[in-house]
């Protein structure tokens, strides 16, 4: 007899809007958000890409009343307690902690157990179903590589994303005339479904603004996917930039003014064999963000879930009131 497998329920208020075959499943299209790509990928990753995993994955716009429960922050609002049948995992990429999930999923890893962050976080240590865990953002899906024949040229500079997550100085016409100084065509691609053609680009802005603002709940996301797809990266002094720089010594660099900027460009440009060469040793720097590493966390992750879900169940309601209580303080 086979052995039953493992239920992992999927939540979202769009669930009808997914891909429903393998084909469709790395089409950019159905990932037109940062909610649909967190949560609707990790799904269809399961459901349709890998299967080797012992869990059954199953996609809701109803919110199941037990089992583990995968959600977005976004789609969930901040008050909803599981009962005592229900773990909630929580997915918090560009939001803060959902108050009373018991696991939560950071994508940024300075954010874990940082005080800054959440002083809350640190109560998960009293109680043996909760949880804060890092796991990296999916590289984007269907993600097109930079042409080789586009040689070792610096031409086309962008910036992938909304408009407005791009520094405002670089958002003004000044700016364009220094690009034109620098004899390079600046572009913001920020049409999500162009999110994943990086064929064109020659070089990749991952910064928010120049005021070095930590953004502890934002991801690398910028800058992997610059370097899965064959382009070199500049980037700001985020925390998960300078994670990646100081702690996973990817080598890219950094820049936190318009005069900074264009420092950085002149020197890609009159370097631009050595960038891309970086580009090729930095991909094995962070071959552990690829989407197989991301796969085998989650699997990890959704394995402990059901441990975490019989503990969250055999524990006293004392325990579990007292959870609730804690994780209600305003701090």
């Amino acid at each position: 007899m086979s052995r039953e497998k493992l239920v992992i329920h999927f939540y979202s208020p769009e669930a009808r809007d997914i891909p429903r075959n393998n084909a469709d499943a790395t089409n950019p299209i159905y990932y037109s958000s940062g909610l649909h790509h967190w949560l609707h990928f990790t799904f269809c990753y399961f459901k349709y890409i890998d299967l080797d995993h012992p869990f059954e994955v199953v996609i809701t716009g109803e919110m199941p009343d037990e089992g583990v429960i995968v959600f977005h922050r976004g789609w969930v609002e901040g008050e909803l307690k599981p009962n005592d049948r229900q773990l909630f995992v929580c997915l918090l990429v560009d939001y803060g902690r959902h108050r009373f999930s018991q696991i939560q999923v950071v994508h940024n890893p300075t954010s874990v157990n940082n005080f800054k962050v959440s002083a809350k976080s640190f109560l998960d240590k009293l109680f043996p179903f909760a949880k804060e865990t890092f796991i990296p953002s999916w590289p984007q899906p269907g993600l097109i590589p930079r042409l080789p024949e586009r040689g070792y040229e610096i031409k086309n500079v962008g910036f992938v994303g909304h408009a407005q997550n791009l520094p405002i100085e670089l958002r003004t016409s000044a700016w364009q005339s220094r690009c034109e100084e620098l004899k390079v065509n600046f572009q913001i691609v920020s049409e999500a479904s162009k999110w994943a053609d990086f064929s064109q680009m020659d070089l990749i802005l991952a910064m928010r603004s120049f005021d070095k603002r930590p953004y502890y709940n934002k991801p690398f996301l910028k800058i992997t996917n610059a370097l899965f797809a064959g382009v070199p990266v500049v980037a700001s002094s985020e925390s998960s930039h300078l994670y990646l720089k100081n702690v996973k010594r990817v080598d890219f660099p950094i820049a936190d003014s318009v005069e900074e900027l264009v420092t950085v460009i002149k020197s890609v440009k009159e370097n631009a064999t050595q960038e891309f060469k970086k580009v090729m040793s930095n991909q094995r720097l962070i071959a552990e963000y690829d989407n197989a590493a991301i796969f085998d966390a989650y699997k990890r992750l959704f394995q402990e879930s059901f441990t975490a879900l019989h503990r969250w169940s055999n524990s006293p309601k004392f325990v579990r009131w007292l959870y609730f209580k804690l994780r209600a303080l305003k701090f």
